[in-house]
């Protein structure tokens, strides 16, 4: 397998638009991903990146709780205005959280959440956007806590609308890197690279970092091209950790 590398706005200090895309283009990343509350005054450097074959954008939606059913039109509106947001940029993926519990009971929160994206699942389909559902767990009060649990919300819904994005640091928090491929398998269409050493302080480091083996990679076959994003903490030595945990990836021959 070989990934389509790519880096977050959550890597950049300040969060500044122009740096992530100057740093992508510059250093030959083909994935950007921004946060849908991210102000862009000018979409001319966006425009210019994706202009380059294979050039791709996600959009990491708010951190919505839609299993709660006090705000659910709230959370349709808002998974709507993400939708139009990124087809507006050019973006053929969106990262979403499901939140929290909300004390509600576990199989009302799902269906509460169900309703959110089947509202939204024409727009989805007529714009050819793929929602990811990003796996979390590692939070006590998360209303999707394991892989079976995503698993089966993910099976809700067509494969080509609605699918994961498998967040490495994450699994290695919660539930286990083998583990989660293995349940999830080629729901899996999308994944957040980071290190840790199983702790929640810090989890999402450079490459090297941490404990994590990322050969077990290379034991699932997944497309070529699969996308992936370095989601790495900001810091002083940002550029450099970026790259460094490229090469990383580089030596494992998975990109």
């Amino acid at each position: 397998m070989k990934l389509k590398l790519g880096i977050s706005i959550y890597s950049i200090p300040n969060q500044s638009f122009d740096i992530l895309v100057d740093f992508a283009e510059k250093n030959r990343f083909d994935v950007i991903e921004i946060w849908e509350s991210t102000i862009i005054s000018n979409k001319y450097s966006l425009h210019r990146y994706l202009e380059k074959k294979d050039r791709e954008l996600s959009i990491h939606a708010p951190l919505l709780n839609i299993g709660n059913e006090k705000i659910l039109e709230d959370n349709i509106q808002i998974l709507s205005k993400t939708i139009e947001k990124a087809r507006g940029y050019g973006a053929k993926k969106i990262v979403l959280h499901t939140g929290k519990l909300n004390n509600e009971k576990f199989y009302k929160g799902i269906e509460v959440a169900k309703r959110v994206i089947n509202t939204n699942i024409e727009l989805l389909e007529q714009y050819n956007i793929l929602l990811c559902i990003e796996n979390v767990g590692y939070l006590a009060d998360e209303l999707i806590f394991n892989f079976d649990q995503l698993a089966a919300f993910v099976d809700l819904f067509p494969l080509n609308l609605v699918s994961v994005v498998f967040d490495i640091s994450h699994a290695n928090l919660k539930g286990g890197i083998e583990s989660g491929i293995k349940i999830l398998g080629n729901r899996i269409q999308y994944f957040h690279l980071a290190d840790n050493t199983g702790e929640k302080d810090n989890h999402h480091q450079a490459l090297g970092k941490g404990n994590i083996d990322f050969n077990l990679l290379n034991k699932r076959i997944f497309p070529d091209a699969t996308p992936a994003i370095l989601e790495i903490s900001p810091s002083p030595n940002w550029q450099l950790e970026l790259l460094d945990s490229r090469k990383i990836l580089h030596k494992l021959n998975l990109i």
